[in-house]
């Protein structure tokens, strides 16, 4: 297992945590908050947010188009 996770802030982008995964091989990330590890994100947790951002934008961008 492995004992090198890095931390990341709990203010981070998503574009930044993946970033991080990508720079230091690995799929999660420990969330760091005044000292405390308060949470971890995993590389699906950044699909689940990137694939939901993007679903926002094709429905309002569909409103749009049928004028609603």
């Amino acid at each position: 297992m492995r004992t090198d996770l890095p931390f990341i802030s709990s203010g981070c982008s998503e574009t930044e945590c993946a970033d991080l995964m990508r720079v230091n091989f690995t799929r999660h990330l420990l969330v760091e908050e005044k000292g405390a590890v308060v949470g971890i994100i995993s590389m699906r947790d950044l699909v689940q947010l990137m694939l939901d951002e993007k679903q926002w934008l094709i429905d309002e961008l569909q409103i749009y188009i049928s004028g609603r």
